[in-house]
């Protein structure tokens, strides 16, 4: 376990109280169509949040809200107390994509290189990197495990040592809140499990603020502190141990729903796998795995 720290910090915001990220009553729509209606979200320095939801819920574009990308319709974004209007850190927001297995195998650049563009925003567009920039991308490497690798080119590594190097972009950028999109998707059980570890350890250790969209329920619940369950404005919000006392799958996650069975933790078999709704297996739900089928047709491929 490392002992270096993550960074220093050194504007007066690091440490200020209150909200990281707070929406009001935003709301988004595609072509008249709407995708986020009414959504109420506060996440606090420190949490570890977990959100979920079924395909078509508005999931990424809450997340393209939050980083800058897209303005709602309506309501109100603030970042680190700020209107996001007018914040202008966004170094402060470390982003891990979801597709990353389509990466160019041949893009010339190490992964020490990838990591050092992380002090990019931090430098301005005259300053050359120095040994503080140096330090924070090795500090960066040591967090996310990935010194070894350092000399090797982005491209040929695992998608799982690629996610893990994405994030020591961000760290090397000392961002305060990290935003993942379905990192697991395209890695093992093995590897998904060293990976959610990982971001435990950012968050307990480095006290890292973590926003984390992932499909599989399971795998969520046992790892994060906070759920916020959204199907276009937010069903749900609490602790994993709350989440599991609620049955969500019937009517939000409706045919998405499959059942896999977690080694150690109880599971639950949805209605449609042959249990009735009410029927004695009052397990906690959020170990159900759902699919990738859409909700809604009108959806656009929303996720």
């Amino acid at each position: 376990m490392t002992t270096t720290p993550l960074a220093t910090r050194h504007s007066p915001l690091a440490t200020s109280p209150g909200p990281l990220v707070e929406l009001r009553a935003v709301s988004f729509g595609y072509g008249g169509e709407p995708t986020l209606d009414n959504v109420d979200l506060t996440v606090a320095r420190g949490e570890f949040l977990g959100l979920i939801g079924p395909n078509g819920s508005g999931k990424s574009t809450l997340l393209n809200i939050i980083l800058g990308l897209l303005k709602p319709t309506g309501g109100d974004v603030r970042l680190f107390g700020r209107p996001s209007a007018r914040f202008g850190e966004r170094w402060r927001i470390g982003y891990v994509p979801q597709r990353l297995s389509t990466f160019d195998a041949q893009f010339p650049a190490t992964v020490e290189e990838v990591v050092g563009m992380g002090r990019f925003a931090r430098l301005g567009p005259f300053r050359r990197p120095g040994a503080a920039d140096r330090a924070a991308v090795a500090r960066a490497l040591d967090w996310a495990d990935m010194t070894a690798y350092r000399e090797r080119r982005i491209g040929r590594l695992s998608v799982g040592q690629q996610q893990r190097a994405f994030i020591a972009r961000a760290l090397a950028g000392e961002a305060e809140l990290l935003i993942l999109d379905e990192p697991t998707a395209a890695v093992d059980a093995a590897t998904q499990e060293e990976f959610y570890h990982l971001l435990e350890r950012l968050n307990r250790e480095a006290g890292l603020t973590i926003i984390l969209v992932e499909h599989d329920l399971a795998m969520v619940a046992a790892h994060v502190a906070a759920i916020a369950l959204l199907n276009r404005r937010i069903v749900f919000r609490g602790t994993p141990q709350e989440y599991a006392a609620r049955d969500f799958l019937h009517g939000i996650y409706s045919e998405q729903t499959t059942c896999a069975v977690h080694p150690e933790i109880p599971h639950v078999h949805a209605a449609h796998e042959g249990v009735a709704a009410g029927a004695s297996h009052s397990h906690p739900p959020h170990h159900i795995r759902h699919t990738h089928g859409a909700t809604d047709p009108r959806a656009h491929g929303e996720r």
